[in-house]
């Protein structure tokens, strides 16, 4: 038998009792908070969400954005925060915010427009990778056409050209505006040689 909605009255009184009786909200906000923190940074989400393999947690292994052992599926994410109202209101954002959206820049359109706009609003860090058949052309058009991330901090660009330093400067120009002034974008292959050679 299905259950019924409740009533803004009770869900009200549901609310209430909860804060009182609910030992994880009884704890303090920054206690919960890190706790919260700890549980929902995995690192890399990767997209595409789907697979061909079920509601696995590993990303497609053809995808070309980088992947890292930490990656989840972004739905899986989102249903772990399917509880109180309360609970609800302090971590529907925290997937999004803690973690970074790998993505190949011929999908990037689509990442974007399958997201609810309150998560994709939530964005703030974004790996976009290119194979390596793609020209600058390519990139141009799959930027151009993706709306914009407000709350996008850090852009991470795996070049074109693997051998090279550079990101093709058309390119760059684009990713500037599309991700504008506020956000810094790395180049991802420079950012590994750095490390190497420290």
């Amino acid at each position: 038998m299905p259950q019924q909605a409740l009533t803004n009255q009770e869900a009200d009184a549901l609310y209430l009792r909860n804060q009182t009786e609910s030992t994880l909200l009884r704890l303090p906000p920054e206690l919960r908070n890190e706790f919260f923190e700890n549980a929902f940074h995995v690192g890399t989400v990767h997209f595409p969400f789907a697979s061909t393999h079920g509601d696995i947690l590993q990303p497609l292994q053809h995808n070309a954005a980088p992947i890292t052992s930490g990656a989840r599926l972004i739905p899986t994410l989102l249903r772990r925060t399917t509880m109180c109202r309360q609970i609800r209101a302090e971590i529907a954002a925290l997937p999004v915010k803690l973690n970074a959206f790998a993505v190949d820049i011929s999908e990037l359109v689509d990442m974007v427009n399958s997201l609810p706009k309150v998560v994709r609003d939530e964005i703030h860090t974004v790996k976009i990778g290119a194979r390596d058949h793609y020209g600058a052309d390519v990139m141009i058009q799959e930027i151009s056409k993706t709306p914009q991330l407000p709350s996008l901090r850090k852009l991470m660009v795996r070049p074109l050209n693997h051998k090279g330093c550079e990101i093709d400067k058309l390119v760059k120009n684009c990713l500037c505006k599309w991700a504008g002034e506020n956000v810094d974008i790395v180049h991802m292959l420079m950012a590994v040689r750095i490390r190497l050679l420290v």
